[in-house]
């Protein structure tokens, strides 16, 4: 039998470590030219502008959307609301004109590098800071407002923010004064919250009467009135001069920073435990057994709503109230899946700033601008109604409290409006009257 041997090539270990060394020997001088070339560095710089590119791409989308929505206008407003969604907004050295954004790894984009239309004006006055609504869920919150036409005054709050506001949502105009009010539903609890911009006023002087309070709107986080040039720089408040409300500045406010505004709840607070009382022609149907009781009392796992025509939560004390304001952004409450917002129990100077604000020309005046007291919430007597129905008014400003509703008016009545920080349905309620208060 023949065999048949074959002899198999194969690499010695001498050659392969040649070749080896030959290799890296190779690969040190390509690294080294790579390096030497700017290859690398070149690499980086078309990442960096691909994912601007990528970003200026999408802002284009957005706002070619936003026109569709609007028939081919787009406001300042709109465009803002487009790039929060992208980074920090930037602005030209006067600190108004917008310039662009600057996104989370620092890019900047100018403005007119994406946008080279005309810009609309707004639908809203500017004699005030606009609401602030960047950091509401745009999918539970709602733009609020109301027929003035209708009796009683019908509410519009079924327009998501994502949307375009109603052109009668704002006017901080002195007369107008319809403060801004928007609603959150998270977790099914509705709550509705009114708007108060950053301001300056003057300490009046000592009197035995009440006076109107003299305010100066002040330009976004600064301390210069809108339409001036004169920065208020006085820190202690003595009468005849100018101070700037503590509850915008962070010095005031317990480190929350230098703020345009803040939201406050429109009405007294309560509970998820109870549900919605009819008033009409003096008559209650709905949840009036929750009237004999405390409206939710210490029990600090339900959520908290802020709405008309329930009775507020009373029974429950300051670290409850603490607790459940802080749960406001939890999941199952209103402000669930909220951003860079502190929702918390009252403070004192918070509640200073509305009061303060009533009683300007911005609040609730008579036909000369003169402020005109706001009317009591008098349903309330502790013995058979123990919690108070949200967001009435009496027939008087100081009408005693009592249990009869026959003398009672809805907050959006005619008559019922007499009981708002403004006059009208687009103020605060339940800032005089109702159940026992507590700040912070």
């Amino acid at each position: 039998m023949n065999k048949e041997i074959v002899l198999e090539k194969g690499i010695t270990l001498l050659a392969l470590v040649i070749t080896i060394i030959i290799l890296l020997i190779l690969a040190g001088i390509s690294i080294q030219a790579i390096t030497n070339t700017g290859l690398f560095e070149n690499a980086k710089e078309a990442k960096k502008q691909s994912e601007i590119a990528n970003i200026k791409e999408q802002i284009q989308l957005d706002i070619y959307s936003k026109q569709v929505e609007s028939i081919g206008e787009i406001t300042e407003n709109d465009l803002k609301s487009i790039l929060e969604k992208y980074g920090t907004i930037i602005y030209e050295e006067d600190g108004k004109t917008l310039k662009g954004v600057k996104t989370e790894k620092g890019y900047e984009i100018l403005l007119s590098e994406i946008y080279d239309g005309t810009i609309a004006k707004d639908a809203f006055t500017t004699v005030a800071n606009a609401p602030d609504i960047s950091g509401f869920n745009k999918s539970n919150t709602y733009y609020v407002s109301w027929d003035l036409t209708s009796s009683p005054y019908e509410i519009n709050d079924s327009t998501l923010i994502s949307g375009t506001a109603p052109s009668n949502w704002y006017d901080y105009t002195a007369g107008v004064n319809h403060w801004a009010n928007v609603k959150t539903t998270g977790g099914g609890n509705d709550c509705y919250w009114v708007w108060i911009p950053r301001y300056a006023y003057k300490v009046p002087e000592k009197s035995s009467t009440a006076q109107t309070i003299e305010i100066k709107f002040l330009d976004k986080t600064t301390n210069i009135p809108i339409g001036e040039t004169e920065e208020i720089t006085n820190t202690t408040p003595t009468p005849g001069t100018w101070v700037v409300h503590p509850a915008f500045t962070n010095a005031g406010n317990g480190g929350f920073g230098e703020l345009t505004g803040i939201w406050v709840a429109k009405y007294e607070a309560s509970s998820s435990s109870v549900d919605t009382i009819n008033i009409e022609n003096g008559t209650l149907t709905g949840d009036t057994n929750s009237l004999n009781g405390n409206g939710g009392g210490a029990d600090i796992s339900l959520q908290v709503r802020v709405k008309p025509n329930v009775t507020s939560w009373r029974g429950l004390n300051v670290n409850g109230i603490f607790t459940v304001c802080r749960n406001l952004t939890a999941n199952g409450n209103s402000l669930q899946e909220t951003t860079n917002l502190d929702s918390h129990m009252m403070k004192n100077t918070e509640w200073g700033a509305c009061a303060y604000l009533s009683s300007s020309k911005y609040g609730k005046t008579d036909t000369s601008g003169n402020r005109v007291r706001v009317y009591n919430n008098p349903y309330y007597n502790n013995t058979t109604n123990y919690s108070p129905i949200t967001g009435l008014a009496g027939k008087t400003a100081i009408q005693a409290n009592n249990g009869t509703i026959a003398n009672l008016y809805k907050y959006n009545t005619q008559e019922g409006v007499e009981a708002s920080t403004t006059g009208n349905v687009y103020g605060i309620y339940d800032m005089a009257g109702g159940a026992w208060e507590y700040v912070a």
